[in-house]
């Protein structure tokens, strides 16, 4: 068993987004939806496309967990298999000014071109990884008389 914790660097902080979207917009002092009206923003199935980067910390802490058995099966051969749990703790690795500054006001899309990431308007982000690792190890056994 093996537990600590580890660092990592991040290898690219782009991302690309897309999706359909349809906006629509109520006022409820009239009682009125607005919907199908390009003109104002009010679009059906828009394919948006977008393309960003988020701001992101140089070093990125987490956590480890592995458990690990190995069996010999011969004088020369070994067999094992092991489990290994990561957990990334990315509350403090990930901001944006604008989720930091009014995190109320953090919007999906702003405008019927251009979608935010959902890791900059999230707080309390994590990612976790699960692994399965088996391994066959040989033995070469040098005899000396």
């Amino acid at each position: 068993m093996k537990a600590g914790i580890n660092f990592s660097l991040p290898v690219s902080n782009k991302y690309n987004s897309n999706g359909t979207f349809t906006y629509k917009g109520y006022y409820p002092k009239y009682n009125v939806w607005l919907d199908s009206l390009p003109a104002y923003g009010f679009v059906n199935n828009k394919l948006v496309e977008s393309k960003g980067t988020l701001n992101i910390k140089k070093i990125c802490f987490n956590t480890l967990l592995s458990f690990k058995f190995d069996v010999n099966i011969t004088n020369s051969i070994q067999c094992g298999v092991s489990a290994n749990f990561n957990n990334a703790l990315l509350k403090e690795s990930y901001s944006s000014s604008l989720v930091n500054e009014s995190p109320d006001k953090f919007q999906l899309t702003l405008n019927a071109n251009h979608i935010n990431s959902f890791m900059e308007g999230s707080s309390k982000a994590t990612a976790q990884s699960f692994g399965l690792e088996f391994t066959l190890r040989f033995f070469v056994q040098k005899i000396v008389s």
